[in-house]
């Protein structure tokens, strides 16, 4: 898996340097919940956990007010579940995820833009009070595959943007049982730039 992210990179990266590309930095907080089971246990809440996200990305505009943008990143999500008859357990997943979006800038609005994509998240860590981290970590699956939407908001003239989004898991993540994430983010990064190729 790590050999295909790299080589998808590499690929990606090369891609990219056709184009002038805008690099940045970016973090803010999840809210997130886990609907399902894990071994007959079910979810107890909505939006039960408070996380953090943060990273880096490259864009570049591919076509008049159409950007493409990567955006590795460490991305914490979770919820309240019953596991194991413990009822409200709270779970904390750590995750690498790599976000792959597409951005319409809007004329109506300088700085507007709408986004829609997809991304990979590759488990890292998992924590849960009253469980050892090892043992839980392989009820869930590795990799997670989530569809995202959003708007963003670059204030004028200036590198410092705001975006604000949802995600939602395509499959489930447990091993054993049934269970999808979903989360919404606020975020506030900078891009430094152009770099010209």
């Amino acid at each position: 898996k790590i050999i295909l992210l790299l080589t998808v990179t590499t690929f990606t990266s090369a891609s990219f340097a056709q184009f002038d590309i805008k690099y940045g930095v970016k973090a803010g907080v999840n809210f997130s919940r886990l609907t399902g089971n894990v071994t007959n246990g079910a979810s107890t809440s909505n939006f039960s956990a408070i996380g953090f996200n943060a990273g880096a990305f490259a864009e570049t505009e591919v076509a008049k007010d159409f950007t493409v943008r990567l955006e590795p990143q460490y991305s914490q999500i979770g919820g309240k579940l019953d596991i194991n008859n413990v009822p409200n357990s709270k779970l904390t997943l750590g995750y690498l995820t790599v976000p792959a979006l597409v951005r319409y800038n809007t004329d109506k609005v300088e700085g507007l833009g709408v986004f829609l994509g997809a991304q990979v998240g590759f488990l890292l860590n998992i924590q849960s009070p009253g469980f050892e981290s090892t043992a839980l970590k392989n009820s869930f699956k590795s990799t997670d595959f989530a569809g995202i939407g959003g708007i963003e908001y670059q204030l004028p003239k200036m590198g410092i943007f705001f975006d604000a989004r949802y995600q939602y898991g395509f499959g489930n993540i447990a091993k054993s049982g049934n269970v999808v994430n979903q989360a919404a983010s606020i975020s506030v990064g900078y891009k430094f730039g152009t770099k010209k190729k």
